[in-house]
C-alpha cells in the first residue's frame, strides 16, 4: 500500500464530493449544510496539495510549496466565514 499515492487521491475525492455537495446545498438554499461542507473542504485540499508537492520534480518544488502555503491559508481562513443572515420576509 503506497500512502504517498493513496492520501492525495483521497484528498482529491474529498474535494470533489464537497464541491458537489456545496453546489447542491446552495441550490436548495440549505446554508448550514454548505457551511459544514466548507469546513471539510480544506482538509482534502491540503491532502491533495501535499501529494502534488511529493510528486513534482525538484525544479518545480517552489510552485508546490506555494500551493501548500495557499492551502494552509485557505484552511485557516475558511472556518472564519460567517454565513449570511437569513432573510425574513
Amino acid at each position: 500500500m503506497n500512502l504517498n499515492r493513496m492520501i492525495p487521491k483521497a484528498g482529491a475525492a474529498i474535494v470533489t464530493v464537497t464541491v458537489f455537495l456545496f453546489a447542491v446545498f446552495e441550490i436548495i438554499n440549505f446554508s448550514m449544510g454548505s457551511f459544514f461542507v466548507c469546513l471539510i473542504l480544506p482538509i482534502g485540499f491540503i491532502m491533495m496539495t501535499a501529494g502534488l508537492h511529493n510528486e513534482c520534480e525538484s525544479d518545480r518544488k517552489v510552485a508546490a510549496n506555494i500551493g501548500i502555503v495557499f492551502a494552509a491559508v485557505y484552511c485557516v481562513l475558511m472556518p472564519t466565514r460567517i454565513p449570511p443572515p437569513e432573510k425574513h420576509c
